[in-house]
């Protein structure tokens, strides 16, 4: 078959905080101004990079995180662990375990050193029926497939040790497409 279609999509990452917002967000726990006004109340595919070690030494090769959400400015807060918030243990005394906590240990030992971006399209492309563009971050397969993308690209692309590689990660698509369908016949 010989398609002479160009197919035109452009990913690319931007960070979503400065510096200066993402040290004052881990170190002082305070939230940057576009998320106490609400700008960041949109889906899109995130995540975090983490390029030194807890002793400020540079890693040899940086880790990162990429995450998907409905709402992207109310799931980044889950990773930042509120002043006076006690550890929450399970009957057995064990500590109880949250998801994202990788993310979580990486930014209580990053002394404010990472950065938080933002997965932009530029283009469009028709995937069989899924449509990959501006405004595609609302539909959840999309965004996992964009996910999935993204984790990939950092791991075989950009060489970085990514944080939520292997059976957990599947395991996830499987539960969202669950409750998905879950909701359908309600």
């Amino acid at each position: 078959m010989n398609d002479s279609r160009q197919l035109a999509l452009k990913l690319g990452w931007q960070d979503l905080f400065s510096p200066e917002e993402v040290k004052s967000w881990a170190l002082e726990r305070e939230r940057p101004k576009r998320l106490q006004r609400g700008e960041l109340a949109f889906s899109g595919v995130y995540r975090f990079i983490f390029t030194k070690d807890m002793d400020g030494t540079v890693r040899q090769t940086p880790h990162c995180y990429v995450g998907e959400a409905g709402e992207v400015g109310k799931r980044l807060c889950d990773y930042f662990i509120r002043r006076g918030v006690r550890e929450v243990r399970n009957t057995d005394g064990t500590l109880k375990d949250y998801d994202g906590w990788q993310v979580r240990g990486e930014i209580q030992n990053s002394h404010g050193e990472f950065s938080i971006q933002i997965l932009r399209i530029e283009g469009c492309l028709d995937l069989y029926g899924v449509k990959l563009n501006t405004t595609c971050f609302d539909n959840l397969f999309a965004r996992i497939l964009l996910e999935n993308w993204a984790i990939l690209h950092a791991k075989q692309i950009e060489k970085f040790h990514v944080l939520n590689c292997g059976v957990d990660q599947g395991i996830k698509y499987l539960q969202h497409m669950g409750s998905s369908n879950d909701a359908r016949k309600r």
